[in-house]
């Protein structure tokens, strides 16, 4: 590689760190580190430092993609849940024209394999989850000294090396990431550049407007889920009009029957795991659970908590014994079909849920900074008191007609690929390569 050691370290670690230490975010769980749980993603080797294989699916498949870079084009994928909904229209598509390469983990084998046209090249290049083992984001940056020698970078180097054989042997047409700022993603950001392959970086999930943008800094496009996003990063300064592209949600939207009749409703309460960085807000979190179940066993609603992923369920059902729980093995679409209001402070489910056309309220509970979500047009209301949303389900309990209390997604938040994500995705892509 021909960039100097610092530059190489400084780019695939110490940007995006820098970036969430001036953001904010970490200000309210600074002191609170040492007993905290921080996200290892950012800092880990995890897939630089591994033993990199490659193995194909069909034993017909040519082994040397570049003797086939005209037809079909080759595109690399290096997420397949994400993107999910664009690989199956992909390996459908009807002319043929491109093929596609999976960088994933093991656990996608299946999706992978389902998702496979019978006459549908797909490759899949499988990266084990081996990792050199960091405290945290503030630990690393604190102990940077430490992993600055010559023994760390050489290793580095010799493992970008074998990344770059990978990518050099099946010459993708373009590269598409599911973020943009953890080591893995700048190494390849990184041999793409010198190999003249386009990156692109596909939006995962909501961003802040009151923080500065961690993803989508580093790949040579961005596609964002809709206008207002672009406009936060021409706001940042961080990229050009040319390279973001509005790509819109990226997955097929099935809505689902709204409960418009007076009969009863079943409400849910989207967790999110604040506590894993601060511990004090797990009490907001068990006050917050404990006390929307007591106003909806009070309006005659059945009220549901579904956990987040990160949470430990089994110590919150020891600490909320009076809760009922979403099926531990009940999907996110489950969730969507069984419920009718969904509530929560401002995550991305909460937003999916309102795609799907259903009744969602924001409950900015948590002592923490967050967009409102009714001013953007995503939720009919918003509210900053567990008080005030009483009130508000007071007023649905009580209604005839629920139609009054639905509201569309503001399209200039997430647009609607049309005819679909599919469709558009490719469309965005022929214009790049």
């Amino acid at each position: 590689m021909s960039t100097s050691s610092k530059k190489l370290v400084e780019f695939l670690f110490l940007e995006t760190i820098t970036t969430l230490e001036q953001s904010g975010w970490y200000d309210f769980i600074k002191s609170y580190y040492k007993n905290s749980i921080l996200p290892q993603q950012i800092v880990d080797l995890l897939y630089i430092l591994a033993d990199f294989h490659s193995f194909i699916f069909q034993k017909k498949v040519c082994k040397d993609l570049r003797k086939h870079l005209d037809t079909p084009k080759t595109l690399l994928f290096q997420d397949t849940h994400l993107f999910k909904d664009i690989i199956k229209f992909i390996g459908t598509y009807r002319n043929k024209r491109f093929q596609i390469l999976l960088w994933t983990n093991i656990k996608d084998f299946l999706f992978s394999m389902n998702h496979s046209h019978k006459k549908f090249k797909i490759r899949k290049i499988w990266i084990p989850p081996i990792s050199l083992k960091y405290n945290g984001i503030l630990y690393f940056k604190k102990n940077f000294k430490k992993y600055y020698n010559i023994s760390f970078i050489e290793k580095i180097k010799r493992k970008i090396n074998k990344l770059e054989q990978i990518i050099s042997r099946y010459s993708p047409n373009a590269i598409i990431l599911r973020t943009d700022s953890f080591p893995i993603d700048r190494a390849i950001i990184l041999i793409a550049r010198e190999l003249n392959i386009p990156t692109i970086n596909v939006q995962d999930g909501i961003y802040q407007s009151m923080y500065p943008l961690v993803h989508g800094r580093a790949a040579d496009y961005v596609f964002v889920l809709g206008e207002y996003f672009k406009h936060l990063y021409l706001k940042q300064k961080i990229r050009s009009s040319k390279t973001i592209k509005i790509l819109g949600y990226p997955y097929e939207l099935q809505p689902l029957p709204q409960n418009t009749k007076k009969q009863k409703l079943t409400v849910y309460y989207l967790g999110q795991n604040f506590e894993a960085y601060n511990k004090e807000l797990l009490k907001t979190k068990i006050k917050t659970v404990n006390t929307l179940n007591k106003i909806c066993k009070k309006y005659g609603f059945e009220f549901i908590y579904r956990p987040h992923p990160g949470d430990s369920r089994k110590f919150l059902q020891k600490k909320l014994p009076n809760v009922n729980f979403a099926p531990k093995n009940e999907t996110l679409w489950g969730s969507f079909k069984r419920g009718d209001i969904f509530i929560s402070f401002n995550s991305t489910a909460l937003i999916e849920a309102a795609l799907h056309g259903k009744l969602c309220i924001q409950l900015k509970s948590y002592p923490l900074p967050t967009d409102d979500f009714e001013k953007l047009g995503i939720c009919p209301k918003s509210f900053d008191t567990l008080e005030d949303l009483e009130e508000y389900l007071k007023e649905i309990a009580k209604a005839e007609d629920l139609k009054q209390f639905y509201k569309p997604v503001n399209p200039k938040y997430i647009e609607i690929p049309k005819p679909d994500p599919g469709e558009k995705f490719l469309e965005l892509v022929q214009d790049i390569i």
